[in-house]
């Protein structure tokens, strides 16, 4: 169901919105604990945040208005690996963040 992909990318997008460390994990927990209560299906969950990710002109938008867009990006990813909702990010988009974050290291 579309609608389910489409609130995971609201919940997603509304914890680029706000500065605090934390948000990105607590947005990526808030999505996985629903699907721990089956309320919102596993795969409609990974679905969405690979959506939200791989959707050029949204990253493009976001740029714009975020400055800590890379950092934010590398966050929720690293979440959504862990919580094991990594599934449908694209190989590209997971190096990528792998590398900025060992090229960001001293």
């Amino acid at each position: 169901e579309e609608w389910k992909r489409d609130a995971v990318m609201d919940v997603i997008g509304a914890s680029f919105e706000n500065l605090e460390k934390e948000s990105r994990a607590i947005a990526v927990e808030m999505i996985s604990d629903l699907c721990t209560r089956r309320q919102l299906p596993f795969e409609e969950a990974a679905q969405g945040i690979a959506e939200f990710f791989n959707d050029e002109e949204l990253e493009k938008e976001l740029r714009i208005d975020i400055p800590y867009f890379d950092d934010f990006k590398r966050a929720t990813v690293a979440a959504a690996k862990a919580a094991g909702l990594a599934l449908y990010l694209v190989s590209r988009l997971i190096i990528d963040t792998q590398d900025s974050a060992t090229a960001a290291a001293p």
